[in-house]
């Protein structure tokens, strides 16, 4: 496995030796990788090594990419992996079929080598997120709360999502919201969603590829200054300080800044 400053992990599986060798020279120093010389061989490594993310020819000897893809969109463990497919089958309804299988990407060969980098680079973004949006929909208290969580957690990103717009969604007035919510928590609805934006923030801190204005605007807050405000009330040590800590100062790679 070829390691790197990043900790995300991507499988390559291609049995064209030279773009094989092309696709690693381009990665390596952003991430750890790991590859196959077929789909045989990416489905053990897939299962052994449990990658961030796979990149995978279509055409290959013993298993094929659609077979290696079909395998992991199925497998408890690895059905949240994103798939890159490469494949020199460009027509439409081969693309379809990529993309009715699962795949979350589907680029036809020749390509050029930024370009599967920015792929690489938006897919780990997306999958960070929902990663992260499992994370806080696992607290769950009360079918209430549940609710609750569900409905902000669709709205994350929104500066302009507020309690009238929560309430709403429950069939409930702000008012009974907010009693029912001080009932079962002891806090008011602003509060409550300032906080879930604010554990949503810090768990993204943990993520290297967001800079703190980024997690300021997924989490749903309508200025940096606030944010960080905010966040070290709530913390006591700033968005900074806390996302050094989670990621041992290490910075991250250029790849995945904006």
């Amino acid at each position: 496995m070829h390691k790197s400053i990043n900790q995300k992990t991507i499988l390559v599986v291609e049995d064209n030796d030279r773009l094989r060798d092309n696709i690693i020279s381009a990665l390596e120093f952003y991430f750890n990788l790991t590859f196959a010389q077929n789909g045989a061989e990416g489905i053990k490594l897939a299962k052994a090594v449990k990658p961030d993310l796979i990149i995978t020819d279509v055409i290959m000897p013993e298993v094929n990419g659609y077979e290696l893809l079909n395998f992991t969109k199925k497998d408890h463990d690895l059905k949240h992996v994103p798939v890159i497919m490469l494949t020199a089958l460009g027509a439409d309804e081969d693309i379809i079929r990529g993309w009715d299988k699962g795949a979350d990407e589907y680029m036809a060969k020749p390509f050029k080598m930024n370009l599967l980098i920015s792929r690489i680079h938006n897919l780990i973004k997306r999958t960070s997120v929902n990663e992260v949006n499992q994370t806080l929909l696992l607290k769950r208290e009360d079918p209430l709360i549940e609710q609750i969580n569900n409905q902000i957690n669709n709205h994350i990103d929104d500066i302009n999502y507020a309690v009238n717009h929560l309430a709403d969604s429950l069939n409930l007035t702000s008012t009974q919201l907010n009693r029912r919510l001080k009932k079962i928590i002891g806090q008011n609805t602003i509060t409550y969603i300032k906080n879930f934006r604010l554990d949503f923030a810090n768990q993204l801190l943990k993520f290297k590829s967001y800079n703190i204005a980024e997690v300021a605007r997924l989490s749903g807050f309508s200025s940096s200054s606030y944010f960080i405000k905010q966040y070290k009330i709530k913390f006591g040590k700033s968005p900074k300080q806390n996302r050094n800590k989670y990621t041992g100062n290490i910075e991250s790679a250029q790849i995945l800044q904006d």
